[in-house]
């Protein structure tokens, strides 16, 4: 069951407590994914990369929708609903159903596409692509990891059922064995390759086993606490019928996102001049995803039952409460982020990935994609709570209707910025169309119980001057670390190291956290306080001065 709160905690606080945990094992999974991109593209040419990427983004698009996405948001609800009139046995009954009834609909879905790629003339699907090297890689990848939506799918599932379980940390550790049978896979094919071009076929094969595993430990971790997911149970019934109705429209609303990210995809591919656009892009948008999984995702994961079971109980105000500390958790730990990422982003690049197949030019343009994009690390977070709010009272239309008119704009954007700016012209049309997306949705949510103004704005003001501080800092830093005569590279213990991107991204970094806390000692002491109380210190910071206490604690 979820965690209860601690003596003297506010509820609001323990409904967003999980996080931590959750962060973890996320974290875990996106070093790793850090990792995996490092190794495709030291060991592949662009070209192939870019097939790699394109192969596992296509099958990605299912799981946005079906896995972690409109699936899971609208069943969420009405698991919290059936729990509220019949228990965990009401529950259960209903997550096997609605697994059954998934697998019903991907195993023959994925046959379908697989027996396409087949059968369809090659000149046809070719179409898509700019690069017939790219779109004939592309195609042979894709009869491998077309089956891994269907495990992807499922184990993002058993991932929902498990967190309304109580059950935070493993499930969101899962995913990391994906990104380890890919690694594994790369490394093979580098290995066998020898002098020779690597074979992509065996990334693939990784990927696939990759979904198996993280099916076979969802299921494991539930089966801990007693739930068997793939027990015998109906495909019709009254609930699935019901998660079919609240999906519908998050469906066209997430379909219509996925597709505009696979159209910023073949944009770069057919629009910016040179190779290798698409893996500058994707390696922008794949360091995002560590902050944003530690925070956005985590938070959003966190926080969804305690609205759903809220929702189903009609308590307005602790649907409020939980919202609002959430948002302002994430501020105090986006806002920061945000502008380390802006003025760290070239160095931070190029540190990580340039090497092998990635040269410093492609990491430079990553960097300015980075930098494009870093502030859809609030934006999207604000985004997942809010739509999440209105998914656990049952009001999906305002949220899809908005999020419809985002993708049409960013679609717009796409075109209007790509040749101006190239690359980083597709981050910058993403953010602008995620903070239309958030003011629209923050504008019209009807919560009354909730004062945007002293919960959120004020809070996120005090948060904004700390982080302004330290970008300040982090900028002196880089004037000063190039000013300095440093080597490219030395020698350590027969290693060749990036001694200037070490010094100048490293430096930055440890420097911009001592001046936020500083500075957020002085300007944010009450924000500082609640993200203190959520991570579950027992130190408290009290402001002595005013004694200021967090709204809602």
């Amino acid at each position: 069951m979820p965690e209860a709160p601690r003596e003297g905690e506010p509820h609001a606080l323990a409904a967003v407590r999980p996080a931590r945990a959750i962060a973890i094992g996320t974290m875990a999974s996106r070093v790793l994914g850090l990792l995996r991109d490092k190794v495709t593209v030291y060991f592949f040419s662009p070209v192939v990369a870019d097939a790699i990427l394109l192969a596992w983004t296509i099958p990605n698009l299912f799981r946005r929708l079906f896995g972690e996405g409109a699936l899971s948001a609208a069943l969420v609800p009405v698991l919290a609903e059936t729990e509220k009139r019949e228990g965990v046995a009401g529950r259960e009954r209903v997550t096997r159903s609605i697994i059954w009834s998934l697998l019903a609909t991907l195993v023959p879905l994925s046959g379908a596409l697989v027996a396409a790629l087949i059968l369809l003339p090659e000149r046809w699907l070719l179409l898509f692509f700019e690069s017939d090297a790219t779109g004939r890689t592309t195609l042979e990848l894709l009869r491998y990891t077309f089956p891994y939506l269907v495990f992807i799918c499922v184990a993002g599932q058993l991932q929902a059922v498990a967190n309304l379980a109580g059950r935070f940390f493993f499930p969101a550790l899962a995913p990391a064995l994906g990104n380890v049978t890919w690694i594994i896979g790369a490394v093979v094919a580098g290995w066998l390759a020898g002098d020779a071009d690597a074979d992509p076929k065996w990334v693939a094969i990784g990927i696939l086993a990759g979904g198996a595993l993280q099916v076979a430990c969802q299921w494991w971790e539930l089966r801990r606490v007693g739930c068997n997911c793939f027990g015998p149970a109906p495909v019709r019934t009254r609930e699935v019928a019901e998660v079919s109705r609240r999906m519908a429209p998050m469906v066209l609303g997430l379909a219509a996102g996925q597709v505009s990210t696979l159209l910023a995809s073949f944009i770069a591919e057919w629009l910016v001049p040179g190779e290798g656009a698409v893996t500058q892009l994707y390696l922008a948008q794949r360091l995002m995803q560590l902050p944003l999984g530690v925070v956005g995702v985590a938070m959003g994961t966190a926080v969804y039952p305690v609205l759903a079971r809220a929702a189903a109980r009609g308590e307005q105000r602790e649907l409020s409460q939980a919202l609002s500390a959430a948002l302002r958790i994430t501020a105090t730990l986006c806002i920061p982020a945000i502008v380390g990422l802006m003025t760290l982003a070239a160095p931070i690049m190029e540190l990580l990935f340039e090497g092998g197949e990635l040269d410093a030019a492609a990491a430079a343009a990553s960097g300015a994609c980075l930098a494009a994009g870093a502030p859809t690390l609030l934006l999207q977070t604000v985004v997942l709570l809010l739509a999440r709010a209105d998914y656990a009272r049952g009001e999906q239309a305002r949220a899809v209707r908005i999020s419809l008119q985002a993708v049409a704009l960013n679609l717009l954007l796409n075109f209007a910025l790509v040749f101006p700016f190239g690359a980083p012209g597709l981050a910058w049309a993403t953010t602008l169309a995620t903070l239309w997306n958030a003011v629209a949705l923050a504008r019209g949510i009807a919560l009354p119980q909730l004062d945007p103004r002293r919960e959120l704005l004020a809070p996120a003001a005090r948060i904004l001057a700390a982080a302004a501080a330290m970008g300040g800092a982090v900028l002196g830093w880089r004037w000063l670390a190039g000013s300095l005569d440093l080597p490219e590279r030395t020698l350590v213990a027969g290693l060749a190291l990036p001694l200037r991107q070490v010094a100048v991204a490293g430096g930055g970094i440890a420097l911009g956290l001592a001046v936020f806390c500083v500075a957020a000692r002085l300007l944010a002491r009450a924000e500082l306080s609640e993200l203190m109380a959520m991570l579950g210190s027992r130190r408290r910071i009290h402001d002595e001065e005013n004694g200021r206490t967090m709204p809602g604690s």
